[in-house]
């Protein structure tokens, strides 16, 4: 579910368009101030993580057989695109209850058997998807449709990525892993006082990124890769992720309506 925010978001971004000044026209004060913030390169800014670290790595494990397919690519190349602490992987934020998730898979479609996403609370999965493999490796999205359960505010909620480099039916353990930690929670007043005077999809992600909604402000900035110069945003984020390996990858395949849901558990 789409929050009102990002919803004014989308048309204050048309608004702009069609309300544009006529050229010649001199820009006001708050013109020249947003276009100072547009100039700006999106920066995430990593908000204080005391007590927000969590088990787990964001990039592949698992238990792969050496015999078995995925052997293109070493297991720790699968990577879920979030920041990690020094020592553990962080709860990130997001304002959304259906949020989208990030991941670099590493192998072309004929390197495994099936790609799987799997959402899980701290007593059970409560959202699982058989993905669509893509052609060739790459940076990859998939949001929570909306017959998904909602996100629980201020629940932490554990995502993984799963390759199974074999059928599972018939051998479990061949599979690669990588994982990360979501919690949605609602916009301070400060906040979303600053999304709403913003009109455009861009600042909206420099402000998320400010203020520490790293999948929200990922995800904005993803779906703008193929504009002019969003790319140096994109760098921006994965450099401050400690992502910069991945800043070339510039394929991006998002499986919102490809995904087929087998398991939804409330």
């Amino acid at each position: 579910m789409k929050t009102a925010i990002l919803r004014r978001t989308t048309l204050g971004l048309c608004l702009s368009v069609l309300l544009s000044p006529v050229a010649g026209m001199m820009p006001s004060v708050a013109q020249s101030s947003q276009n100072e913030l547009e100039r700006r390169v999106v920066q995430y800014e990593t908000p204080d993580l005391t007590g927000r670290g969590r088990p787990g790595d964001r990039r592949g494990g698992g238990s792969r057989n050496p015999v078995t397919r995925c052997s293109t690519a070493e297991p720790d190349e699968l990577v879920a695109l979030v920041p990690v602490t020094e020592r553990s992987l962080a709860v990130e934020y997001t304002l959304e209850t259906q949020p989208t998730f990030w991941f670099y898979v590493p192998y072309a479609q004929n390197d495994y058997h099936s790609l799987e996403f799997i959402l899980r609370n701290d007593e059970e999965n409560v959202h699982i998807a058989q993905l669509t493999p893509p052609a060739q490796p790459g940076v990859m999205s998939y949001s929570l449709p909306e017959t998904a359960p909602e996100l629980e505010r201020d629940r932490d909620y554990n995502w993984l990525i799963v390759v199974n480099c074999e059928n599972p039916e018939q051998n479990s353990e061949a599979a690669v892993f990588a994982q990360g930690w979501v919690r949605s929670i609602p916009p301070s007043p400060d906040l979303e006082n600053k999304l709403a005077a913003v009109t455009t999809v861009r600042e909206t992600a420099q402000i998320l990124a400010r203020h520490g909604i790293w999948y929200d402000a990922l995800t904005l900035v993803g779906n703008l890769r193929n504009q002019e110069g969003a790319i140096a945003d994109w760098e921006a984020l994965l450099e401050a992720a400690n992502l910069e390996n991945l800043t070339e990858s510039n394929e991006t395949h998002s499986f919102k309506r490809a995904a087929r849901i087998v398991a939804h558990n409330h």
